[in-house]
């Protein structure tokens, strides 16, 4: 197996025994290697209560199926070398793509191109409004926000794909389905 000493810096582990390579989504470019350095460099709680323990795997999934349509959503697991996997560190990562319109073009049998460059541009702009709320706005707002670990911006021309790092909520509080329904007063107790 590759580790992550294809990047020899004062985040690698020589002790680490993932796959360094692994894609985190077979669409997509970012890599376990990615997200380990990620984590290492700009997660405090991971360095807290794992900073010292070398890695034997990292897997995701999509949480996202169905859900949404400008982004995927992967929920992604660390374990670790001579721990149990109930000792793992789950954190999220949120890639744009046009993956939701062009199944939904295909799955109608649409032969009319959905994604035009209008939607790309769209979709771009989209992501970076989202990169600069969480770099930027959120830390002047007092409410429940994510913390993000790492932004990467989605340039179409150069082919780099985009994404949101960020703390995974789901042990901290409730995750909302799209069949959830809350009310005014639920809203107002929630965004206190």
């Amino acid at each position: 197996m590759n580790t992550v000493s294809t990047i020899n810096n004062k985040y690698s582990n020589n002790d680490d025994i993932f796959n360094a390579t692994k894609k985190l989504d077979p669409r997509h470019s970012f890599t376990a290697e990615w997200l380990i350095l990620s984590l290492r460099e700009n997660d405090k709680t991971f360095e807290i209560l794992h900073g010292d323990k070398a890695i034997k795997d990292v897997t995701s999934y999509d949480i996202s199926i169905g859900k949404g349509f400008i982004s995927i959503v992967l929920k992604c697991t660390v374990t670790f070398v001579n721990y149990s996997d109930d000792e793992s560190y789950t954190t999220i990562l949120k890639i744009p793509g046009f993956d939701s319109f062009i199944d939904a073009q295909n799955s109608v049998g649409n032969i009319e191109e959905i994604v035009t460059d209008g939607i790309k541009e769209s979709f771009v702009t989209i992501h970076q409004s989202e990169c600069d709320f969480y770099n930027q706005i959120s830390k002047l707002i007092d409410a429940p926000i994510p913390k993000i670990f790492k932004t990467v911006d989605w340039i179409l021309e150069k082919k780099q794909e985009g994404c949101i790092h960020m703390e995974d909520l789901t042990i901290r509080g409730k995750t909302f389905e799209s069949y959830d329904r809350i009310n005014i007063a639920q809203a107002k107790c929630f965004v206190r």
